[in-house]
């Protein structure tokens, strides 16, 4: 035993050295007489580990894990290791005991937290970190993760509190120095923000923070002009970046946004989308990842069903879940194998649906390279986005090539500009000519709404009263500095009439819009209220009520506009240059009725203004409306032709 003794100390005593070569030896030599010996494989499994030896460090983790299960060091690391690999199940399972044999280990209760929140486990993530500060408060890592997990629950106050106290313990510390600098952007506090990104280079250029800094977009923009500065700027600070020798291991963590902000500026984004991507591409190189089964794939080859892949965040209760939800259902067994990967936190009755008509729904990891490799082992034929930009993780996840056909949806209808998406699913009657020149993937035009949603005028009863008062009950972010005269117009012309909007998502979006209504129209302010957020029979029954909705320049509404026609609500659009713009436009066009679509700033103020001061043509509109309405649910023919997308796609056939 003596011997065994000396042979572990002077390997621990190599180890410290640097002479792992050396050390390795005498661990070995330590298994030859006592092959149970735990620390020696402890010691193995980490140096495995260290020199990619991955299938060596599993083993001989877990024969030390075996021979000492009491040895909470081991848990801990063989945890790290597989949460590394991608083994996020197990890595739960061994974490969670080295924290049971543990746990007053702050240490080992940051590594679960870090676990649990790849999985999604969002509530019980937040739980281990707190109780890993109350050991240890001065745990930088938790703190900010803390703060992480909290931002992901829409907690931003807490989570801008979280990151604050980081840096009291540590002031340096980059990672909340990057997060605090994105709470400032995402509250709009754009001029704090860019200067907390340049605190944060200051004390480490990292390529995450450089990267950040470069994308920093205003949410509410003060003006055309701010818009316009701030797309010069990305467009400088990317070309700064070009050729700088840069490294991102994990672009969800390290990130952990996306430009999403861009797409409301009703300007062609093909260019920036591209430079962004190209430039995520050759510092991630995780990003790059290939399932095997697409190399050796070819256009129908194999014939029968084909496995169809939809991937989102959003498959829940949430404008994506339902504007997908038809042509999902619609698609699964009919000549499609139909698999759902869902990326939210949690699920609900939305979920639930797709769950029962899909061969199968797969609750993916927030870790990259575990989702990518779950996509891989099912081998798919074709994987569509369905709406890559709106949150980080699927945007980083469509950048790996993991079909061998890859496809965007219009949840968020702007091109991608990533090399491995293949389409964009889009439609005739909603693009303007000449729109492949917006798009860098190949678009895909099918007839009428490429999603539409199923009738909603049965969910509630329909209000006997209507009310006075013009809604726009769109996202704060998409009121275009352009918008502000028309609304004033509107305003001015009709002085008894009020305007609602809803409330932003965050308190200082309201804020930061009604200041700029300050400057722009301060004549009408006093008659522009706003709604509290509320629930969707609540919602369903306002836009019932309304006299009529204001459509969003250069960002139209899509669910909310198909959801306020069904209940015969004139929408008054005026279309824009590009797909995010023409949403409405495109509605209208399919039921070919178009007396709410302007074709200039005028003609839109003209027509909400004959809408409001002359109640039988707006009586006339609301009948019209009803009575072409129902061919905008048409499910089934956008079924249909997605279904022949997928199949001439599927035998290399020109897509459109």
């Amino acid at each position: 035993m003596a011997d065994i003794s000396r042979l572990i100390e002077g390997a621990l005593d190599y180890h410290l050295s640097g002479d792992e070569a050396a050390s390795r030896d005498a661990f070995l030599s330590v298994l030859q007489s006592d092959p149970r010996n735990v620390t020696a494989l402890h010691h193995l499994g980490i140096m495995a580990f260290q020199a990619g030896q991955e299938s060596d460090a599993i083993n001989y983790l877990k024969s030390a894990a075996s021979a000492g299960p009491d040895r909470d060091d081991v848990m801990a690391d063989i945890g790290v290791m597989l949460r590394c690999l991608g083994d996020l199940t197990q890595a739960e399972t061994y974490l969670e005991r080295a924290c049971r044999l543990a746990p007053k280990n702050a240490a080992h209760l940051y590594n679960f937290g870090l676990v649990l929140g790849d999985l999604n486990k969002l509530s019980e993530s937040e739980a281990v970190y707190r109780v890993a500060l109350r050991l240890d408060p001065y745990h930088t890592g938790a703190r900010n993760n803390l703060g992480n997990i909290l931002k992901r629950q829409a907690r931003h106050g807490e989570a801008y509190q979280a990151y604050r106290e980081a840096l009291i313990v540590d002031p340096d510390y980059t990672p909340a120095l990057r997060n605090i600098a994105d709470a400032l952007e995402q509250s709009g506090e754009v001029e704090k923000a860019g200067k907390a990104y340049v605190n944060a280079t200051r004390i480490r250029s990292d390529g995450a923070t450089l990267i950040r800094d470069a994308l920093l977009l205003p949410v509410i923009p003060e003006s055309r002009g701010q818009i316009e500065d701030y797309r010069a700027r990305m467009e400088e600070k990317l070309e700064q970046l070009k050729d700088q020798s840069l490294r991102i291991d994990d672009p969800v963590y390290e990130v952990g946004a996306t430009n999403f902000m861009l797409a409301y500026h009703g300007l062609n984004d093909r260019s920036l989308q591209t430079k962004v991507a190209d430039l995520y591409r050759r510092v991630a190189p995780s990003l790059t990842f290939g399932a095997p089964h697409c190399r050796d794939w070819l256009a129908g080859m194999d014939g029968g069903f084909l496995r169809v892949g939809f991937v989102s965040s959003f498959f829940i209760e949430h404008t994506v879940g339902r504007l997908m939800e038809g042509v999902i259902t619609g698609v699964s067994g009919r000549h499609a194998e139909v698999i759902v990967y869902t990326a939210a936190s949690a699920g609900d009755q939305l979920t639930a649906r797709l769950g029962r008509s899909a061969s199968k729904i797969v609750q993916l990891p927030r870790r990259l390279e575990a989702a990518q490799q779950i996509i891989a082992d099912d081998e798919l034929d074709i994987l569509y986005f369905c709406d890559i930009g709106m949150e980080p993780f699927t945007y980083f996840l469509s950048f790996a090539r993991l079909a061998p056909i890859q496809c965007a949806g219009w949840g968020h209808p702007v091109t991608t500009g990533i090399s491995t998406i293949d389409y964009f699913v889009s439609s005739r009657t909603m693009e303007p000519t000449s729109a492949d020149e917006a798009y860098s993937e190949n678009l895909v035009q099918i007839d009428g709404i490429p999603t539409p949603i199923r009738n909603p005028a049965g969910y509630i009863t329909a209000p006997h009263r209507k009310e006075e008062k013009i809604l726009c009950p769109q996202s704060l972010f998409k009121f275009h500095p352009d918008f502000d005269n028309l609304i004033g117009s509107i305003l001015r012309a009709c002085p008894r009439a009020e305007l609602l909007l809803l409330q932003g998502s965050r308190p200082e979006w309201t804020g930061l819009l009604e200041g700029r209504f300050r400057k722009t129209i301060p004549d009408v302010i006093d008659r522009i209220g706003y709604l509290p957020r509320m629930r969707r029979q609540e919602f369903l029954s306002t836009l019932a009520a309304a006299p009529l909705v204001l459509d969003t320049p250069h960002y139209s509404g899509g669910l909310t506009t198909q959801e306020a026609l069904a209940f015969g609500t004139p929408v008054v659009t005026l279309p824009g240059e590009f797909l995010r713009g023409r949403v409405t436009h495109g509605a209208y066009k399919k039921v070919g009725f178009m007396a709410c679509v302007a074709d200039s700033s005028e003609a839109y103020v003209d027509t909400a203004v004959q809408l409001v001061q002359d109640p039988e043509y707006e009586r006339d509109v609301r009948s019209g409306i009803l009575e072409t309405v129902p061919a905008l649910f048409n499910v089934s023919g956008s079924v249909r032709e997605h279904l022949e997308f997928f199949e001439r796609a599927s035998v290399g056939e020109n897509s459109d």
